[in-house]
């Protein structure tokens, strides 16, 4: 059996990640369960389903954050087959990679949406994303899969009390390594595919957006254009900022061949801040959601203006209002 690298955190670097775990905790678990809140009293739109979805996988992520800071702080200390090392292996690793790729998943679905609201309305295959039954499908089918895929592969390559290691650092750093290669690649392949997907439709979307600017034509809002696109500038700022990173680091590791041990600690404590870059979402996603509902609520109340559609309404189902016309 190869050799054990042991993995050493300094002091300072573990305060700092159960420092920045503890606000992620906090801000995460109230900002999600506003958002839930939200969403919950306003009509169920298609992009309401898909950010309902979002916010419920934000606030599981935001429930393994206590294991990950005790991780930090503690598992040097533990010994490899502690049940609270096992335990916590399960916890953050499942819930982490369930809540990345769900995420990744519906942003996807709310892009297409999007673009089918605006741009396609009409079309055949994009009729599929306007309708609630099949949003709630794709939902329901993101998770079993996801699910599924995590749960099967962190069971059967869960590290045994037979695996040498010092402590739970070592075991969670050493088992993973190897045993998850090709679940990681598909993942990183699939990561790419889906922002290809990503930059592609609302690429279209703003070209369309800005057609429509060009050629005069009347909205019955003259915001909703600028409100879309800052939307999809938040949207892919966050997808790049949060996700790109944790992938990059991921394919680095996979096409290194070195055993060097000071290399793979570098890639260790590298990796621990990508995934921090990514658990950042489940804060950065709600808390834009909320940013954007205000906005919309003064605005409204700014011009004492009423409409069948609540705030909330308003802010996902941004195809809803453009005039017929322009929707084609």
């Amino acid at each position: 059996m190869a050799d054990i690298c042991n993995i050493i955190f300094d002091n300072y670097q573990k305060d700092i990640f159960t420092w920045l775990y503890s606000v992620l905790t906090i801000v995460g678990l109230l900002s999600n369960a506003a958002v839930l809140r939200d969403l919950w009293k306003a009509e169920k739109t298609v992009t309401g389903i898909f950010t309902i979805n979002m916010t419920a996988a934000d606030l599981l992520l935001c429930c393994s954050f206590p294991f990950r800071i005790v991780y930090y702080q503690r598992s040097s200390e533990w010994e490899p087959n502690a049940y609270l090392c096992t335990a916590t292996i399960f916890t953050t690793v499942s819930l982490f990679y369930i809540n990345l790729y769900c995420n990744i998943c519906f942003l996807m679905w709310i892009c297409i949406n999007r673009y089918a609201s605006v741009v396609r309305p009409q079309h055949v295959f994009f009729k599929f994303f306007k309708n609630p039954k099949m949003c709630k499908f794709l939902c329901a089918l993101t998770w079993i899969v996801t699910l599924c895929v995590t749960l099967s592969n962190l069971i059967h390559n869960l590290p045994r009390n037979s695996v040498p290691a010092k402590s739970c650092f070592d075991l969670i750093a050493s088992k993973t390594r190897n045993n998850y290669n090709l679940l990681h690649a598909l993942c990183i392949a699939l990561f790419f595919l889906i922002l290809i997907i990503l930059l592609t439709f609302y690429t279209l979307l703003v070209y369309h957006l800005q057609r429509m600017q060009d050629g005069n034509l009347v909205m019955r809002n003259q915001n909703v254009s600028l409100q879309v696109r800052r939307k999809i500038l938040a949207t892919v700022l966050v997808f790049v900022v949060c996700f790109v990173p944790y992938h990059i680091e991921r394919a680095m590791l996979l096409l290194s061949k070195s055993s060097d041990c000071t290399w793979q600690r570098k890639q260790y404590k590298a990796k621990a801040c990508t995934i921090l870059l990514a658990a950042l979402s489940c804060c950065v996603l709600p808390l834009l959601h909320l940013s954007f509902h205000f906005r919309c609520c003064k605005a409204r109340a700014a011009s004492h203006t009423r409409n069948i559609h609540s705030c909330t309404d308003a802010e996902h189902a941004i195809g809803h209002r453009l005039p017929e016309t322009t929707r084609s």
